[in-house]
C-alpha cells in the first residue's frame, strides 16, 4: 500500500476521522537539500507540535518514520501523564474511544509497562 492507500483505509476503517481532517491543510515546506519538512493547519491556524520530515532517496521523497516515532511517543508519554494511566491503560483507553464500548485491559498482551 502506498501512503495514499493507508490514509484512505484509515478513513473507511474509521481511525481517522473524515471530519477532523476535511479542516487540515498543507501550511510550510521547507527543503535544503536532500531533507524536508511540512507543517499544518487546522481551520486556518497553524499546528505548531507536528512537524513532518521527509528525505529525498533515490529521487522520491521518503517520510521519516523514526522522527514522527518520536513525536507519537512524546505524545503518548503527555497521555500517560495526563490521564494518570500506564502504557496498557493509555491503549485500553484509546480502545474504548475508538469503539465507543469497555475494553478489558486483558485483551492487551505483551510487555507495555
Amino acid at each position: 500500500m502506498d501512503g495514499d492507500s493507508v490514509f484512505i483505509w484509515g478513513v473507511d476503517e474509521g481511525l481517522v476521522k473524515k471530519d477532523s481532517v476535511e479542516a487540515i491543510e498543507l501550511d510550510e515546506v521547507l527543503v535544503d537539500g536532500a531533507k524536508a519538512m511540512a507543517t499544518l493547519k487546522n481551520n486556518g491556524q497553524p499546528i505548531t507540535d507536528l512537524v513532518f520530515h521527509f528525505e529525498l532517496h533515490d529521487g522520491v521523497w521518503r517520510l521519516d518514520l523514526e522522527k514522527i516515532m518520536q513525536s507519537v511517543e512524546k505524545a503518548f508519554a503527555d497521555l500517560r501523564q495526563k490521564t494518570k494511566k500506564d502504557k496498557v491503560g493509555v491503549a485500553v483507553l484509546l480502545l474504548e474511544k475508538t469503539h465507543d464500548c469497555d475494553i478489558p485491559p486483558q485483551i492487551i498482551c505483551g510487555p507495555l509497562k
